[in-house]
């Protein structure tokens, strides 16, 4: 789960476009992990994602809004964001 403000309000969508759309990526290193949206669970406060499975590890989590990634100045807590 990821908390917060701002995240597309209309996840929910038969056809997810750039502006109904959330994403979260997971990333290590040079790579970038997709964490797969459960739409249903999502909105305008929260969004959910199945995390593939991955090597142990840190990973840093990306949140991209409406195909923007969200700078993680923004983040509540920047160092928590593993």
């Amino acid at each position: 789960w990821v908390y917060g403000t701002g995240f597309a309000p209309n996840e929910f969508s038969i056809e997810p476009t750039t502006e109904t759309s959330n994403e979260i990526k997971l990333m290590r290193g040079n790579a970038t992990y997709e964490c797969a949206m459960q739409t249903e669970k999502c909105t305008d406060t929260q969004l959910a994602c199945y995390t593939p499975r991955l090597p142990a590890g840190n990973y840093q989590v990306r949140v991209f809004v409406q195909g923007t990634l969200v700078p993680l100045s923004q983040h509540s807590s920047p160092s928590a964001a593993t």
